[in-house]
């Protein structure tokens, strides 16, 4: 079986924030080995959009607003 390998940058004391880690990305593994499976092309990362949304995630973390940007991110990935 393939790996996949997620970094994830601060260890997190609450358990409820591990085991949705865990299941987002349990999730996302599951949809993309179906897609796979089902002949969908794999997404190709835009340089462009990972570069943004890096510089949008360091700005907005220092106000506590990360989560719309990861919102925003996974729609904008979602979208095509």
């Amino acid at each position: 079986m393939p790996t996949l390998e997620i970094r994830v940058a601060d260890v997190n004391a609450r358990i409820g924030t591990v085991v949705l880690l865990a299941l987002l990305v349990r999730g996302l593994a599951a949809t993309l080995r179906a897609e796979a499976a089902a002949g969908v092309p794999a997404p190709g990362p835009h340089a462009g959009r990972l570069r943004e949304a890096h510089l949008l995630a360091a700005a907005h973390r220092r106000h506590g607003r990360l989560s719309r940007v990861v919102d925003s991110l996974v729609d904008s990935v979602a979208a095509g």
